[in-house]
């Protein structure tokens, strides 16, 4: 991660482009991918489905988990407390905000975004500041533009699972 994130950091305009064409298609692609998790859902059922994401999210924080702490210096100490901390608020929004388990994929989706802003700025709060300025954009596009004639309220819970997808992903860093 650390050769990447050096090749990144020194060829910027390459990681703009590469951060805005991912960025871009996460925005537009987003009822493409949400029909790909209800197909899932209805094809296994609520109950299944909603399992079956948990323990693949439970299993993809224990993986990252384990290659932050095989990795651990004392450099990195500070990033597996921004880690854990995620970690604890996510479980938190878990339980308060969370209305269906398939909107975990804004943790994962700005997560990513992360990797291609931190190598633009070089700290983990101007990466998360970016990051949810970036989800709340696509946030305000569904309601806005996408969505405009369903009559939805702006999403402001997926804007704080994209926050957390942002300090997940610069917390790897």
């Amino acid at each position: 991660m650390t050769r990447a994130m050096m090749w990144l950091g020194s060829h910027k305009a390459v990681t703009l482009f590469l951060g805005l064409i991912y960025y871009i298609l996460t925005v537009v692609l987003h009822d493409q991918v949400q029909g790909i998790f209800l197909a899932a859902k209805d094809q296994f059922g609520l109950k299944a489905y909603t399992i079956g994401l948990i323990a693949i999210t439970l299993g993809g924080l224990l993986l990252v988990t384990l290659l932050i702490l095989k990795k651990s210096s004392p450099g990195r100490r500070l990033g597996l407390v921004y880690w854990f901390v995620s970690m604890v608020l996510i479980a938190v929004a878990y339980i308060v905000i969370l209305v269906l388990p398939s909107e975990y994929i804004h943790i994962a989706q700005y997560a990513v975004l992360a990797l291609f802003v931190y190598p633009l700025c070089r700290r983990f709060t101007d990466t998360v500041v970016w990051v949810t300025i970036l989800g709340a954009l696509d946030e305000w596009y569904q309601y806005a533009i996408l969505h405009a004639d369903w009559g939805i309220y702006f999403d402001f819970n997926d804007v704080v699972l994209n926050l957390l997808g942002g300090g997940m992903g610069a917390a790897v860093i």
